[in-house]
């Protein structure tokens, strides 16, 4: 019988693998109290029906019988095996049950047994409504498993645009609608805390009942006194009136009284359990008071911190974290919350001022995240910007990843990294900065780049190929790497020869360099803006597939500057 209770009980006390990841200590602590609980009731129970099967609740012995005025101390010459009736009457008789035990001890295993399940049931009933059990599933399931337990494909979105990416998009669409409806949603917070409250009312009222009626139950150690009419008695034969006296006492006694006391033991544990997840749920929760904390200081005035109504959306975290480590939590947190997202990006722009790209090379500037600044005044469960983990995609070279610690900071508290050895050319490279807390990698800044193109390169023969006197053809080789077009520019005020030293191509036969740069090199990227400067030359697009070009039009006698890019 035991075991199936205990079958019943497990049954009941099972839950979903979701709802392991969202339990505090205490709750968890109190699971395993409950299956004691459980077991409790299952061994008081088991012990009365084995003890009294058969044999009745109590033991009895005959000490004397009283006819009329007359008391015997034996029986007389009854019929053989006459007393054995009278001691079994006993044994089962209610009168005789309730001398030797009061009515606590006599219901005492069902009692320990409906209290345990009055426990459990609230501890998971409460939990298991469909509507609160169906917003913890999809919030695991879509938002805590995949950051989690390495299911994250948001590592695949740091390597590629996801702006095409329709299961991206899907998967970010669905994050906001289960994050929104937690932030507009309190339900989560108000059930765990009514449960709380609960079974704590509960416990206030169980304890002192257990406990007063168990010391009164304590009068059943000592045997008591039972007299029955002795014309009760079946089979008796007797027709004279009188009464028989018996010395009863109830059976395992004392076996149920340090069964009690351990169940209100273990009672008292569920208690303060249920008042240490209330205390924690209103006064200790880490996630929460680290944004609290931001929002009070204001970490960034550039980020307004979201106000919402619901507590589910960090009562959740705040669980998560708890379980698994604040750290952890707050990589789950930048991938499902914009606002922390941003408190944790380091500070850069796609710019000169960050981003600088050569032919085969790349150099990243960025300032300290909101929160390492934040973190170097202030503390916070002892979490802090440990360092940076930088990676670019695609991986041309083994240096494809480079971390930068605090140490590395320049005189002005700017990080940098460089990354060398790259192809180039039209490739488009994924340079994603994140901020690296404890051992988690918290969701990064992702800048998108192509490196400058190379020039076209001069034959041995030189550029010029032929020259007449209003036309010029000019030649080259095509340069390493992929590009577009190349941009020819050719501009009539040069008024030297002089051989230059820019990226111009050198010209003879009266036809000069330019010595000017015909586009703002200071962005240092792929895309020259020819319209920042002032346009007193002339500029024409070719064909990436052609590596000859025959200029007209020109004057005889003038120097002409000429730049192919």
């Amino acid at each position: 019988m035991s075991g199936a209770i205990e079958d019943v009980a497990k049954k009941w006390m099972s839950e979903p693998n979701y709802h392991k990841v969202f339990k505090h200590t205490a709750d968890v602590v109190e699971d395993y109290i409950c299956y004691f609980l459980t077991s409790l009731g299952a061994i008081a129970l088991s012990v009365r029906f084995l003890s009294s099967m058969g044999s009745g609740d109590v033991v009895c012995i005959v000490t004397g019988v009283k006819t009329g005025n007359n008391t015997q101390e034996d029986l007389g010459p009854y019929p053989s095996g006459g007393t054995n009736t009278i001691v079994s009457y006993a044994n089962f008789n209610q009168r005789c049950i309730d001398k030797a035990m009061t009515p606590f001890m006599q219901y005492l295993p069902f009692i320990i047994l409906l209290q345990s399940v009055a426990i459990i049931l609230l501890e998971k009933l409460l939990m298991k409504f469909p509507r609160v059990a169906g917003k913890i599933e999809r919030f695991y399931g879509s938002i805590v498993e995949e950051s989690l337990f390495g299911k994250d494909p948001d590592v695949a979105e740091d390597v590629c645009d996801d702006k095409a990416n329709s299961e991206a998009i899907s998967r970010r669409r669905r994050r906001n609608e289960i994050c929104m409806g937690l932030k507009r949603s309190s339900i989560i917070h108000t059930t765990y805390i009514l449960k709380n409250i609960t079974e704590i009312f509960l416990l206030f009222i169980f304890i002192p009942f257990d406990v007063i009626y168990g010391l009164e139950a304590e009068i059943n150690l000592v045997p008591s006194v039972c007299i029955l009419p002795m014309e009760k008695v079946p089979d008796l034969g007797i027709q004279d009136s009188g009464s028989i006296f018996y010395q009863c006492e109830g059976k395992k006694v004392s076996f149920f009284l340090i069964l009690l006391y351990v169940h209100i033991s273990v009672l008292v544990l569920v208690f303060f359990c249920s008042s240490t997840s209330l205390i924690w749920c209103l006064f200790f929760r880490s996630i929460s008071k680290l944004l609290e904390k931001i929002e009070k200081y204001r970490v960034d005035w550039d980020i307004e911190i979201e106000k919402t109504k619901g507590k589910d959306f960090l009562f959740l975290f705040d669980l998560l974290a708890h379980t698994s480590g604040i750290e952890s939590t707050l990589r789950v947190l930048t991938h499902a919350d914009e606002t922390f997202r941003k408190i944790c990006l380091p500070k850069l722009k796609n710019d000169v001022t960050h981003i600088k790209v050569e032919e085969d090379k790349l150099k990243v500037t960025w300032n300290p995240a909101s929160l390492e600044n934040w973190l170097e005044t202030n503390s916070h469960k002892g979490i802090a910007v440990d360092s940076y983990d930088v990676t670019i995609y695609p991986a041309e070279s083994v240096n494809n990843s480079v971390t930068k610690l605090k140490k590395d900071k320049d005189s002005s508290g700017l990080y940098s990294a460089w990354f060398f050895d790259l192809q180039g050319g039209k490739t488009e490279y994924v340079v994603t900065i994140a901020c690296v807390i404890g051992k988690s990698r918290m969701k990064g800044e992702r800048i998108v780049t192509t490196l400058l193109p190379y020039g076209p390169e001069k034959p041995r023969a030189g550029v010029v190929k032929a020259a007449t006197t209003d036309e010029i053809e000019i030649a080259w080789e095509p340069p390493k790497g992929g590009f577009t077009k190349y941009v020819l520019c050719v501009d009539p005020n040069v008024t030297s020869t002089k051989k230059a030293t820019t990226n111009g191509v050198n010209i003879h036969n009266g036809i000069g360099i330019m010595t000017r740069n015909f586009y703002v090199n200071e962005y240092n990227g792929s895309t020259f803006d020819f319209g920042l400067v002032n346009k007193d030359y002339t500029e024409r697009e070719l064909s990436n597939l052609i590596t000859d070009h025959k200029i007209t039009g020109l004057s005889p006698g003038e120097t002409y500057g000429i730049e192919l890019k």
